[in-house]
């Protein structure tokens, strides 16, 4: 029968989670777990812990108010930082496009904005899931 594991730090925050099937060595203070709470603390370990003192799996006390809205600034912060990239990204390429049509443009201006267009063609919109950032299988311009 497989035996599950998972370690925690002083806080009960899951640091790691180990199966003696998958896993050669587990840590000599990894706590042994059931499949079920495995499961639990792989896919939803912001909601579970483990109580350091019991040793158990438990669900996450609620967080107080301060720590709610500390969470939801930083939620925001991120969804704005986010949203300015996705705007200096646009911006950029149309800033880019517009001084390379004007006939007094730079000649460096003018080929990279043909660059970006040749490289436009090569992007797929909505990429099948198994098909990673670094797995492009795209050929060399030209070819």
């Amino acid at each position: 029968m497989t035996q599950r594991y998972a370690t925690i730090d002083e806080n009960g925050e899951l640091v790691g989670c180990y199966s003696d099937d998958i896993n050669k060595a587990i840590p000599r203070d990894a706590t042994p777990i059931t499949d079920e709470e495995w499961v639990r603390l792989r896919k939803l370990a912001g909601e579970w812990m483990i109580d350091p003192a019991s040793k158990k799996v438990t669900a996450r006390p609620a967080p107080t108010p301060e720590e709610a809205a500390e969470k939801a600034a930083i939620a925001r912060s991120n969804q704005a930082t986010a949203r300015l990239a996705e705007i200096d990204d646009e911006s950029v390429g149309l800033l880019r496009t517009y001084v390379a049509s004007k006939p007094d443009a730079p000649a460096k201006i003018k080929a990279l904005e043909t660059e970006a267009q040749e490289e436009k063609g090569y992007i797929i919109e909505k990429q099948p899931e198994h098909i990673g950032p670094a797995d492009t299988g795209r050929a060399a311009p030209g070819t």
